[in-house]
């Protein structure tokens, strides 16, 4: 797997967590089934580290995807874009090292 996307894995997985930890209605739930949640600094630090390892390319088109909807990288299984659910043509292939973009909702894809 390409390291650029396997960083923006990561990076989507942190900014996942930093939102659902910033909601209220998220961390009143957790508070009172009993989980502390005090942790969101360190994953903003955890956050601004990671994405300097990706080019500003990159990571601006990361954001506006962010921006758009809730995943930005994507996996694809069978062929198929488990975002969108379309079928990917045939040249998409688990193999490439360069990065992939799905056709229809133009996501960053992975294969599983």
């Amino acid at each position: 797997m390409n390291a650029q996307l396997e960083t923006l894995i990561l990076l989507q997985d942190l900014d996942l967590m930093i939102r659902e930890m910033s909601d209220k209605n998220t961390t009143k739930q957790m508070t009172r089934i009993g989980f502390e949640i005090d942790a969101v600094d360190s994953l903003i630090q955890a956050r601004e580290d990671l994405a300097r390892k990706v080019s500003p390319e990159l990571l601006a088109s990361y954001g506006r995807l962010m921006e758009r909807g809730s995943r930005a990288v994507v996996p694809v299984r069978k062929g198929v874009c488990l975002a969108c659910f379309i079928k990917l043509p045939t040249r998409y292939s688990g193999g490439d090292e360069k990065l992939l973009l799905c056709h229809n909702c133009h996501r960053f894809l992975y294969f599983i």
